[in-house]
C-alpha cells in the first residue's frame, strides 16, 4: 500500500442492516491479508443497527453467522447507527469513534417501496 502503516489504514468498517453487508465485510480479511505484510494487525468492524447480527434469518441462522464473523475476527458493532462519517471514518449513536481510511456503507436488498404504486402487471 502507498499509505504509511496506521490503524486507519488497516482498519475497515462495513456499515449495513442486510445481506449485502453480510457478504461485504467477508471479503476484506483475505484480501487485507494478501495487500498488507503478514503480521499487520487488520480491524474489520459490522455496524448493524438491528440488536443482532443476522436474526432476521432466523436464530439457528443467526448464530452460524455470528460464528462465522468470529473465525475471520470480524468485530460486530449492533444496535448502533452513524452519527458522523468523515474521511477520518465513523462515530456511532453510541460515541465511539472508529478511525478509517476504508468504510463501505451497504444498502438495499429490496426495492423501495416507491415502486408498489408502479402501475405495472405481475407476470410471476
Amino acid at each position: 500500500m502507498h499509505q504509511p502503516i496506521s490503524k486507519a489504514r488497516n482498519t475497515v468498517i462495513v456499515l449495513s442492516d442486510d445481506l449485502t453487508g453480510l457478504e461485504t465485510v467477508s471479503e476484506p480479511p483475505e484480501r487485507l491479508c494478501n495487500i498488507l505484510d503478514a503480521d499487520q494487525e487488520l480491524h474489520i468492524f459490522l455496524v448493524d443497527n438491528s440488536h443482532e447480527i443476522g436474526l432476521g434469518m432466523g436464530n439457528e441462522t443467526a448464530t452460524i453467522i455470528q460464528d462465522a464473523l468470529a473465525k475471520l475476527a470480524i468485530e460486530s458493532k449492533v444496535n448502533a447507527k452513524v452519527t458522523s462519517l468523515d474521511a477520518d471514518g465513523v462515530i456511532l449513536s453510541n460515541g465511539e469513534k472508529f478511525e478509517s481510511n476504508t468504510v463501505i456503507w451497504t444498502t438495499g436488498r429490496r426495492a423501495n417501496r416507491l415502486t408498489t404504486q408502479f402501475l405495472v402487471k405481475k407476470i410471476i
